[in-house]
């Protein structure tokens, strides 16, 4: 269903571009002005995973976010921006018994650097009271950095060097530990709308698609506890299988995760931007 979204958000995406090319020409006599304009996302951010399969806006996580943007007409813009969240997962909130019984829990500070195309459904520029408001969809890539971590006994373990599912090890000889830092691809919608000559206010909601199963550090089966204490220590062992029942040993080989869906995570909320100039370039081009 989101491999769907995100198709048809990309198409609408290049077909309202070629629309807005030929039919947003104004008369040669008219004056283009872009604009320029900076600002700060305040929000949350969450995520979903085999720790929260569903529930979008679940164990939802403060968020922050600097951000460019250029405006090139009242329909399109381009931003580069970065933003700073967390996410986090744990297997005893859920409804679900097999969850609840895998006991797991992660949290994971994410580091994000985008770059984002945004087309204006209508048209909109801060500080004109006549194009003051606008839903827009947004796509593009971003590079993402995130770390798991696992809470046990009141201490905090950075997952990935324990290799909790083999990865790096003659338990999983084939698969290397899995990247900390991560190509995802950014899309979502929002709407825009001014505040003040110079103030605009926007909200948003973002997906982003990533290309790992392990946000969470959960993916692919349990792997010999014992193995995994004389590879990688105790503390791996440990943290590899924290389920409730007490025939841990037997799960090597079960499923702790699903390698067939990645994880994905969010960033949403209000973004207030400020225009800091606005450039008359020629005549015969879209807008004002």
């Amino acid at each position: 269903m989101l491999k769907r979204f995100l198709f048809i958000c990309l198409i609408i995406l290049l077909v309202l571009s070629s629309n807005a090319k030929d039919k947003g020409k104004p008369e040669k006599s008219r004056p283009v002005r872009f604009s320029n304009d900076v600002g700060l996302l305040i929000g949350g951010a969450y995520y979903l995973g085999e720790l929260n399969p569903s529930k979008h806006f679940y164990m939802m996580q403060p968020a922050l976010g600097l951000f460019y943007r250029y405006n090139q007409n009242y329909r399109f813009s381009y931003l580069v921006g970065m933003n700073f969240g967390s996410i986090m997962g744990d297997d005893s909130q859920s409804d679900d018994i097999d969850q609840l019984n895998r006991n797991l829990n992660f949290k994971s500070k994410l580091k994000e650097l985008h770059a984002l195309a945004e087309f204006n459904f209508w048209d909109y520029r801060i500080g004109n009271n006549k194009k003051n408001f606008a839903p827009f969809l947004f796509a593009g890539i971003a590079l993402l950095h995130h770390n798991p971590v696992a809470v046990y006994k009141g201490n905090e373990f950075d997952l990935q060097p324990l290799s909790t599912e083999g990865q790096g090890t003659p338990l999983d000889g084939k698969q290397k530990p899995y990247k900390l830092t991560q190509i995802t691809l950014p899309f979502g919608i929002g709407a825009k709308l001014n505040l003040s000559h110079n103030v605009g206010l926007s909200f948003e909601w973002g997906m982003r698609k990533t290309f790992t199963d392990y946000l969470d550090d959960v993916s692919k089966q349990y792997v010999n506890r014992n193995l995994l204490a004389a590879f990688k220590g105790n503390t791996a062992a440990v943290l590899s299988d924290r389920s409730l029942d007490t025939d841990a040993l037997n799960h090597t080989g079960a499923q702790r995760g699903n390698p067939g869906i990645k994880d994905w995570y969010n960033f949403f909320g209000f973004k207030i931007s400020v225009q800091i100039n606005r450039v008359k370039k020629c005549s015969g081009a879209y807008g004002t």
